[in-house]
């Protein structure tokens, strides 16, 4: 996906807290109320992967097969409470999950649970879901300080709130054997401070977004994003708030100064190793970076950053961190794979799509929002669609919003000696202030720079654009017909849309 520069506005709700959503699923659970476990599309990856593991284990059978996919948070909470039910499932999990510290347990009993207080978090969370259901009292003991705090008081919250009994003692908790869950219904799932981090970040490089339901008396430890931002220092310790780390570091890159993020040894073991990929990221953009066991010094550019392609390492903060990063950027910004933010923000990248620039003093109108689709099948195919994409951004009170992934299709309607041609597919989204015949014209115009021959029709084409939507208008000209005609039956027009979160009306 490619991001265009500036900043944005606009108004979005936060999305659901997985951190939360995991634990009201799982409380819920042993409670025996299985209510909130139907699929839901807004469902991140990895809750949807807690409520098939709840499900599957809800099923009568000793050896569940329960699929984590890649989802920490639900392997380190589910397999105790597996275990303090007797089960012995078989465990699926996909992408670095097995790389990450985790433990299965094959049976757990009553008495006395040691941990490190400074691995993960969620090993606690697991036992203190686990630990009640047994028939004798447990304690868990810390054999380090406990990091993420935060995180512990949210599980202490929504355990207590079903009616569970713990208590904290100076080195731990203890926790009684025998207790019953009781179902929470008219609990919601709180939004999501980690998630809205990004746009709260995109605030303090320029833009201007409201953000919906978030909750200023969350236990989420990432509701300190916002003193953070608001004021931020230059020395941050994000051993309590990892998950911020990526989006800080890039507001920290833009300033003209030098801050220290400090606690970060646990963030080398999340999706990636987050220290390296944000080291990475920063140079990218023109940011000097220091790094040491303990230590994650930044040197910030105090400007525009550059743009270019970045890579994602497979990580959803990294590359929301990255879009976070683009509005800022002097040129075009492109993800390799920004589809992994679905494994905690789903509609990340179609809410960025739907936005304004901040500046719209700087398009003489209103902005609307323009759908384009583009294809090439004459070599060097990538090279003419970034040239394409460039230009489409460089027209005169135009900016590019995004544009998808390209994709490798087959010809349709070409002759046939043109057969062997595939071509390379993407679609974009604009912002103008230009009339949709003018706009059309211009993107004409960029074809016919790029090469564009059009004597034999459907013949081979440098780059072939088509104006696929305008602000939602309908018209019929001679030579414009909106929406575009045949739009509707091209899945190498709707798939790259759809990437974008976008659907003709």
């Amino acid at each position: 996906m490619t991001i265009g520069p500036g900043p944005r506005r606009g108004r979005v709700v936060a999305p659901p807290s997985k951190s939360h959503a995991h634990r009201l699923l799982i409380a819920d659970f042993l409670a025996g109320d299985l209510s909130r476990l139907s699929p839901n599309a807004a469902d991140s990856a990895d809750v949807a992967a807690t409520k098939r593991c709840l499900a599957a284990l809800a099923q009568e059978t000793a050896e569940p097969v329960l699929d984590c996919g890649e989802s920490g948070s639900t392997l380190r909470f589910i397999a105790p409470v597996a275990a303090a039910l007797g089960k012995r499932p078989i465990y699926r999990k996909a992408g670095r999950l097995a790389e990450r510290p985790v433990k299965e347990y094959p049976v757990i009993a009553p008495g006395v649970h040691e941990l490190p207080g400074n691995v993960s978090s969620q090993f606690v969370t697991g036992l203190l879901f686990a630990l009640p259901v047994l028939d004798g009292d447990s304690r868990i003991r810390f054999t380090s300080p406990l990091e993420s705090r935060g995180y512990v008081d949210m599980t202490l919250a929504v355990v207590r709130g079903a009616g569970v009994e713990v208590d904290e003692v100076e080195d731990g908790f203890l926790v009684r054997g025998r207790q019953k869950f009781r179902p929470q219904p008219s609990v919601s799932v709180e939004g999501d401070w980690s998630g809205a981090a990004f746009w709260l970040a995109m605030n303090a490089l320029g833009g201007s977004i409201d953000v919906a339901g978030l909750s200023e008396r969350s236990a989420q430890p990432d509701m300190a994003v916002a003193e953070l931002l608001a004021d931020m220092p230059g020395e941050i310790d994000v051993s309590q708030c990892p998950d911020i780390f990526p989006v800080l570091s890039v507001v920290a890159a833009s300033r003209r100064r030098e801050t220290s993020f400090k606690g970060i040894r646990r963030l080398r073991i999340k999706e990636c190793d987050r220290v390296a990929a944000m080291g990475e990221v920063l140079s990218r953009f023109g940011a000097g970076v220091e790094v040491s066991e303990g230590e994650f010094l930044v040197h910030g550019v105090g400007g525009a950053f550059r743009g270019g392609l970045f890579p994602s390492f497979g990580d959803h903060r990294i590359a929301m961190a990255v879009a976070v990063g683009a509005t800022c950027a002097d040129s075009l910004v492109e993800i390799d794979d920004a589809a992994c933010a679905a494994k905690s923000y789903p509609s990340f990248f179609a809410e960025l799509s739907r936005m304004e620039f901040a500046d719209g003093a700087a398009f003489g109108g209103a902005q609307v929002l323009a759908a384009v689709s583009l294809g090439s099948n004459v070599e060097p195919r990538a090279d003419y669609m970034r040239r394409a994409l460039a230009a489409l951004d460089g027209l005169p009170r135009t900016r590019l919003v995004a544009a998808s992934s390209v994709i490798e299709t087959e010809p349709v309607d070409v002759p046939p000696q043109y057969a062997r041609l595939k071509f390379l597919n993407q679609a974009a989204l604009l912002r103008t202030s230009l009339g949709p015949m003018e706009f059309s014209k211009l993107m004409h115009g960029i074809e016919d720079s790029l090469g564009r021959v059009r004597t034999t029709k459907n013949g081979p084409r440098t780059i072939d654009i088509d104006l696929v939507d305008f602000g939602g208008i309908a018209m019929d000209s001679p030579t414009l017909t909106l929406p575009h005609p045949r739009a509707r039956i091209r899945d190498f027009v709707l798939g790259p849309l759809a990437e974008l979160g976008f659907a003709l009306p």
